[in-house]
């Protein structure tokens, strides 16, 4: 598994599952609810979006074609 790319931004996340998801690309994501449960104490935690590593090259070129680069 390998981080793709992390954000706190609400709208960006909701966009980017459905996006991975036309292009059948499937995303493990981390900590997407951590800041409605109050684990941070008022901080924002990302949301990290998680791939298997045989989809990492794929997936950072539906994350590029989004306007947008991978975390690493």
């Amino acid at each position: 598994m390998k981080e793709l790319y992390r954000t706190t931004n609400q709208s960006e996340i909701a966009v980017l599952k459905s996006v991975f998801e036309s292009a059948g690309i499937k995303v493990f994501l981390f900590d997407e609810y951590a800041n409605s449960l109050g684990i941070m104490g008022g901080g924002y935690a990302p949301c990290r979006f998680m791939v298997v590593e045989d989809e990492y090259d794929d997936a950072c070129d539906v994350l590029r074609d989004c306007k947008l680069e991978p975390s690493e």
